[in-house]
Formats: structure tokens, sequence, C-alpha cells
């Protein structure tokens, strides 16, 4: 008998998520092939009728994952609490249906501020996007989203609020010498008790992070050290800030930075980007090593202990002088816009 068609029959999982300029972006992932046996290496979350009922199991289930077997773990839209840090496996994809469609709540940090601090863990070539990521903090030191060392891992569509009323340490995202790329995403950090404490946005150490689209804001009602971005210490690495707002506020006492470099030996780079820093008392940029500014705006005097330059390329130009001439927020101190 002869067959003249074959139906393929399919389940799909359709993930609609919202990206820059108000773009929908509609993925279509086939869950079965034409012999109806699930694809391999594709793990589903959902509240019913999913692999898994949380992230948690899905991410714990997987073993030899690897540049010839990459995993996507998908998680259907929802709320979903988890009860540990997460760890997303090297060459594994964790994503969701959009970050405002599917949230992730997750507890915990370490008194010590390293990898043991993390609430969500990125090893070699991981990934996370299209999620909302709700982390709190209930430890000394905490840090949302942790990249290890020569991991290359990328974050993209990804909401990140993190609430902390008595951290000494709080990090929204912390490149660890990761190379991150992170892209179309959100990091929102704020406390109500924040004396003597410290908040950063985005944290990198020797990375050559590349952030495009990212919006960034620290604050805090009741004082604490505030800094949108924060590079530690740079070797042959040069992070890119592209087409991003960094913002760093508070009320009360202590210090605001809308930026810090502190690498004597490499420069940060901020392409059509606005900084603000932004306070009652002391905002600044610090710098000790070198921020060059291309077609972009940044507000907060340069710090009186700052020894770095600042280059600024296009029609204008901008040296220390130009930042120690004001001290008011009021005043316009770099403007590379043009």
């Amino acid at each position: 008998m002869k067959i003249f068609y074959k139906v393929l029959t399919f389940v799909s999982v359709i993930l609609f998520a919202t990206v820059a300029f108000g773009q929908t972006k509609v993925v279509v992932i086939p869950m079965a092939g034409d012999d109806l046996k699930p694809l391999a290496n594709i793990i589903t979350v959902a509240k019913q009728n999913g692999d898994f009922d949380n992230p948690l199991d899905a991410l714990n289930s997987i073993t030899g994952s690897g540049f010839s077997n990459p995993y996507l773990v998908v998680i259907a839209p929802g709320s979903y609490t988890v009860n540990a840090p997460l760890e997303v496996p090297a060459y594994v994809h964790l994503t969701g249906s959009g970050s405002n469609q599917t949230s992730i709540t997750v507890s915990g940090g370490s008194n010590v501020l390293d990898e043991t601090a993390a609430l969500i863990t990125l090893n070699s070539r991981s990934q996370l996007s299209s999620l909302g990521v709700r982390i709190i903090s209930t430890n000394a030191h905490a840090i949302g989203v942790y990249a290890m060392p020569s991991s290359q891992a990328k974050v993209s569509d990804v909401a990140i609020s993190l609430s902390s009323a008595g951290s000494l340490n709080t990090v929204g995202i912390y490149d660890d010498e990761g190379d991150m790329l992170i892209e179309n995403s959100s990091l929102n950090i704020t406390s109500t008790s924040a004396t003597n404490r410290i908040y950063t946005g985005l944290q990198i150490y020797r990375s050559s992070t590349r952030a495009n689209n990212i919006n960034v804001r620290v604050g805090s009602t009741s004082g604490g050290a505030m800094t949108a971005v924060l590079v530690e210490s740079l070797n042959r690495e040069t992070p890119n800030i592209i087409n991003s707002d960094l913002v760093a506020r508070q009320n009360g006492g202590g210090s605001v930075n809308g930026v810090i470099n502190q690498s004597t030996s490499r420069a940060l780079t901020l392409r059509h980007s606005q900084v603000l820093a932004n306070a009652t008392s002391s905002p600044e940029i610090a710098l000790d090593g070198e921020l060059i500014v291309i077609s972009s705006l940044i507000r907060g005097p340069l710090g009186p202990n700052s020894s770095g330059n600042t280059k600024c390329v296009g029609s204008g130009s901008a040296t220390q002088s130009s930042f120690l001439s004001s001290n008011s927020l009021e005043a316009l101190d770099i403007d590379c816009s043009t």
C-alpha cells in the first residue's frame, strides 16, 4: 500500500518575550518528533503536565551537559519559588515565557562575599533568558546572578529585582572573569535599611563584560553605599556598556556612585548611555583608571580621591577639571551626547 503523505504530529511551546523597542519574539519549540518520541535534552517546567513543577528539580536532573550535549529548560508562565540557589550547568539554557510572564523567587545568601553567596550561578556557556527573577537576601552577603570564570555566559530579557533589609553586601550581577553578555535586561536593587551597607548593580572583575540595553537602578531611603556599575580590576579586559541607563540614588547619608572604575590598567567604555548619581550629598563618579565616554551623558561630580582620566570621544571634551568645577547635580558634568 502506497503512502501518499505522512502526518507529522508535534507539540509546541510558544514563548512570547517582550524585547527592546516593543518587539515581540515568538519562539516555537517542537517537543516531539515525527515518531511522537520526545526530543532529547529539552526539559519542561510547568504547574501542571511538565517534566517538573519547579526549576530547581529540573536543573538538578541534568547530567553530562556540554558542548556536544546542550540542554534547554523551558519554564511555562507562572510564579515559581525555589528553596535553594539555582546552578545552571554548562551549556544549559534556562528560559521562561517572558520576563513579565515567568518569575522565579530565590532566597538565600552567604556569610562570605564569593560564589557561595550567589542565588543563581551560570557556568560555561550557560544562558538565562525571558525571566523575571526576584532575589531575597537573607544573609550577610547576596549575589543575584554570578558568572563563573571563563563561563562566557549570557543573560537576555531578564528582569532582576533584589531586596535586602540588612545584608552587608548586595550585588545584582557579578561577572567574575566570565566575559558575560548581558542584553535587554534590568537590575533593580532596593533597600530601606542600608546604613553601613554596600549595594551594587553590576560588578565586574577582570572581565570583558558586554552590556547592551540594560537598565540599572540602585536605591535606598536610609543611606549606605550605592553604585550602579563597579569595575574592580582589569588585566587585558575591556568592558563595554552600550545603550544603557545606569542610576544610583539615595535619600540618606552615604556615598552614591554612578560608575566606579578601580582598574588603573584598562578603561571602561560607555556608548550611547546615560549615568546618573543622585543623592542628598556626595554623588560622584570615582575613577582610578580611565573612563571612555562615547555619545553618552553623565551627571555627578568626579570623586575627590579620583586619579583617573575621562576621555570624551566626539565633538566635546571632558577632563577632571570639568568634573570638579561643579559640586551640584543640577549642573551637567559630562555631555558627550553629540
